[in-house]
């Protein structure tokens, strides 16, 4: 009797074994019913420490990303806030959108992700940047489009956690399409002040590097620079490299701990459990690199067009990518993961196989270039181990019309471990690898386009102040 009732429990828990591993898989079969993407403004992924940095900048971020798919190599097609998220959300390259600048108009014609998205999902958006406000169309298809490019990192988080709140409370049976964005580690480098002192004097800490904060006699003070600190990032008298780095690595952190609390609500609420969660960044900055000093935009730079992005859900093994991507793989992957119908003619391609563990063609090469804002234009492309860069000089002809002047300049150079070589080997190529070269980027700028400026008098003074301080206008 007793070996009976044994056998009857064991045969009972094997049952209830099965029935929880089937429920299981079947959970994991599921598209996820959540998207939240949070974005991070001029955040190098190599100032993380899941990318390999030395400080401890990132310990929330961190412990996401040991969740998460990581790749190693992501980049920017436009190492500027609007292009490139206009990439993120429309799936096509800069050439086809036409967003080449900050302060453009999105064609009214162009899809988004949030357009993409059946009825019935929540969409809203927190954005912490002013370049993100509703002229530019980034708003179209969101049921909520919040700009407060006013509040530091911690109040920002408050408006959305409380606004969370509520639609947890309210709605939490309506899919939600959540995107955030961080303003800082824009510059300037103001970090809270209990974070201030956090970075300076450590181990890694070398006050000998210095850089101008002064222009030279007769010249102008201006935010677009080579070779000194723009107008707007001087703080106070320091001329230090690495005061300047260590500030910026204090915002990373002051981030990373509103990060981690808008991630810890969603992990208490249970929306972690069937959300496809994003963490990344909209281009990096480049800190010294081409003599280039805590700007992004002008420059094709490893620390400006290569971003973080891990990607979370929990039917998804943690794992480390290392194939090519840039963010206009961004829309595909998200609608394949969501079960959702790809729209054609997109220049992205979905990520979904390779974060199922399946084969995928991998990318041979992404494109990249400059704002178009600058004295020169700067077009590259960028395999896994090596950088193609094109630059040629620009004549501004009025009315946003330039031409280009001079003979082009080419470059090549070699890129391991994120380090770019500092020879240049384009002379030593063969013409047939030139030519291959040249064709590769042929295919990107042939056709590019350029969508019409937001009018000044669109833009109110309070916005105009707001670029001014961020040193997006003189």
């Amino acid at each position: 009797m007793k070996c009976k009732n044994i056998l009857l429990i064991v045969l009972l828990l094997a049952i209830l074994a099965s029935g929880v591993y089937l429920v299981w898989r079947w959970q994991r079969s599921q598209p996820p019913r959540n998207i939240i993407l949070i974005s991070i403004d001029a955040l190098r992924a190599d100032h993380l420490g899941c990318y390999g940095y030395v400080r401890e900048t990132s310990p929330n971020i961190d412990r996401f990303a040991a969740q998460s798919t990581r790749f190693t190599r992501y980049f920017t097609v436009v190492p500027k806030t609007l292009p490139s998220m206009v990439t993120f959300f429309t799936g096509k390259q800069v050439n086809r959108h036409g967003v080449v600048s900050n302060w453009e108009t999105l064609p009214a014609s162009t899809t988004t992700l949030a357009a993409c998205l059946p009825q019935g999902f929540r969409k809203a958006a927190f954005v912490n940047n002013v370049t993100l406000y509703r002229k530019t169309g980034l708003n179209r298809g969101f049921d909520v489009y919040n700009v407060l490019p006013q509040l530091r990192p911690r109040a920002f988080a408050n408006r959305v956690l409380n606004w969370l709140g509520r639609f947890v409370y309210t709605t939490s049976d309506t899919p939600l399409f959540l995107w955030i964005h961080f303003q800082d580690p824009h510059g300037p480098y103001k970090p809270a002040p209990e974070f201030t002192e956090r970075f300076v004097n450590d181990t890694f800490y070398d006050g000998s590097k210095r850089v101008p904060i002064e222009p030279p006699p007769g010249e102008k003070h201006r935010n677009y620079v080579v070779g000194m600190v723009p107008k707007y990032q001087v703080l106070g008298d320091h001329d230090e490299v690495d005061y300047y780095i260590a500030q910026y690595d204090a915002e990373i952190y002051g981030v990373d701990r509103e990060v981690g609390r808008i991630l810890d609500f969603l992990d208490r609420r249970g929306l972690l459990n069937n959300s496809l969660v994003i963490v990344t960044a909209d281009h990096g900055e480049s800190l010294g690199e081409n003599n280039y000093y805590f700007e992004h935009g002008w420059f094709l730079d490893e620390g400006s067009i290569r971003i973080p992005f891990m990607l979370f859900h929990p039917s998804l093994q943690p794992s480390t990518c290392d194939q090519l991507a840039d963010n206009s793989d961004f829309l595909p992957t998200v609608l394949e993961l969501m079960h959702l119908p790809i729209p054609t003619g997109l220049d992205g391609v979905s990520l979904a196989p390779l974060l199922h563990g399946r084969e995928a063609a991998p990318k041979s090469h992404v494109f990249c270039q400059n704002a178009l804002e600058y004295g020169d234009l700067q077009q590259a492309i960028r395999s896994r181990d090596a950088i193609y860069l094109v630059r040629q000089s620009l004549r501004w002809l009025g009315n946003r019309s330039h031409e280009t002047i001079g003979e082009p300049g080419y470059f090549y150079h070699t890129v391991g471990d994120g380090t770019r070589s500092q020879k240049n080997i384009y002379p030593s190529l063969s013409p047939e690898k030139k030519q291959q070269l040249q064709s590769l980027l042929s295919a990107f700028t042939g056709d590019m386009q350029q969508t019409p400026a937001i009018a000044p008098e669109e833009v109110d003074a309070d916005t105009l102040n707001e670029l001014k301080s961020l040193g997006y206008i003189e």
